[in-house]
């Protein structure tokens, strides 16, 4: 991402539609997370051979901490970043359907009047 804080529209789920912030305080590999404000979503950089994107994550899944569960290895998410065709690409997970969909995103950067925003670690994500 561009920027520390940004909003996201497009998605067909409307969770992933959201503000995210970076937490620099919760790293995936080198690079931080960004995260919606209620913490129930996470961004995060898939960072391996066959993909060097970024990720939507929910933060619990059927009661499963996702947020451990990547910080272990796996890849996990509900769209993902076409990186290939630029950061407004993302391929969305469609539950109700099983299948994959490509997505044309608005992203908007955003500021705050004391600089960038950031957003602290919450012990309920963290832990």
């Amino acid at each position: 991402p561009p920027c520390a804080a940004f909003r996201i529209d497009g998605f067909k789920d409307a969770r992933l539609n959201q503000v995210y912030m970076i937490n620099p305080q919760i790293r995936i590999g080198e690079q931080p997370t960004f995260w919606d404000p209620a913490g129930d979503c996470f961004m995060y950089y898939q960072h391996i051979e066959e993909c060097r994107c970024w990720a939507i994550c929910l933060a619990f899944d059927a009661g499963r901490n996702m947020l451990h569960e990547v910080q272990a290895g796996s890849l996990r998410g509900l769209a993902f970043e076409l990186y290939e065709f630029g950061f407004e690409s993302w391929s969305e997970y469609s539950e109700a359907e099983d299948s994959w969909t490509t997505q044309r995103l608005r992203i908007t950067p955003l500021s705050t009047p004391h600089g960038p925003a950031m957003l602290q670690t919450s012990s309920a994500v963290a832990t």
